[in-house]
């Protein structure tokens, strides 16, 4: 069961969109304490969302992303509200304690294993929003058709969400994986599932943080749709921040072709997407 907190954020109205923030709390799990991050016999939940103007759309697909270490979801805001505008339902939750605001630093990583339960939590409070004919969220998106995208330790955590008999779900329908670091998969035990939902890999060769080569080694693992290695592409500038556009314009034509293909049912978008000259420069394995 999950619990709202007192003092969420009302709808507000932000140029074309509707944003919000709001806190839940799932009661079943507890937090483990890291750094200055205390203690609880709960897990508080940060969630914002993105979604273009107007109401009860029902066949608006729902998008989650999970942030990496150190990160937090208001770094997505340029990129969500971009995929907002192309009619997707953009949901982006803080991890309690990996977040950067959280308190726990570095130490924040060892709370892995409990991330893909912390993406179970927002997707159920999600789907019973959405039911809900008293919650701003009601009848805004599809709750039944979902594409997840997962950034660096996000990445890891939405890996081991979709591919390990730990902490699956098979209720993904669209998977992608921005700077995956495959080798913290053994914190899931047991090895990844080839089989799963469509998923595709990016990484960026400038990559100082997790070496392109681990989204490459985790490609040839799994039943992947596509890998986009990006020239001249960092760890974080196609999805955090304002900056870096030519990273986020490859990163949100892929993502948005993907989705398209599999949340909206548009044979041959992602290779559409892919030929666009926007990647004349990157290695592109499909």
């Amino acid at each position: 069961m999950l619990v709202w907190l007192a003092g969420c954020t009302a709808p507000q109205v932000q140029d074309a969109f509707l944003y919000e923030e709001r806190t839940f709390v799932d009661p079943s799990r507890p937090t483990e304490p890291y750094g200055e991050l205390a203690a609880s016999d709960s897990r508080e939940i940060l969630l914002l969302t993105w979604s273009d103007a107007g109401t009860d759309v029902q066949d608006r697909p729902l998008v989650l992303i999970a942030h990496g270490i150190d990160g937090n979801p208001r770094k997505f805001d340029t990129f969500a509200s971009e995929l907002a505008a192309s009619g997707l339902f953009v949901a982006a939750l803080a991890f309690p304690a990996t977040n950067n605001e959280s308190g726990a630093g570095y130490a924040g990583v060892a709370d892995l294993p409990n991330q893909p339960g912390d993406l179970t939590a927002t997707l159920e409070h999600l789907q019973a929003a959405v039911a809900d004919p008293d919650d701003a969220f009601y009848r805004r998106f599809d709750p039944d058709t979902f594409g997840v995208i997962g950034h660096s330790l996000g990445a890891a955590t939405v890996m081991g969400w979709t591919r390990y008999a730990c902490c699956r779900t098979d209720q993904a329908d669209a998977v992608v994986l921005l700077a995956v670091p495959q080798t913290l998969g053994v914190v899931f035990d047991g090895d990844p599932d080839p089989v799963g939902p469509p998923t595709v890999l990016a990484a960026g060769f400038e990559d100082g943080t997790v070496p392109w080569q681990e989204s490459e080694t985790f490609a040839g693992i799994i039943d992947e749709q596509a890998l986009v290695l990006m020239e001249g592409v960092g760890h974080s500038e196609a999805i955090e921040g304002s900056e870096g556009e030519s990273a986020r314009a490859r990163f949100r034509t892929l993502v948005l072709g993907f989705f398209d293909q599999e949340l909206r049912g548009e044979a041959g978008a992602l290779d559409r997407a892919l030929d666009d000259p926007l990647f004349a420069n990157d290695d592109i394995r499909r």
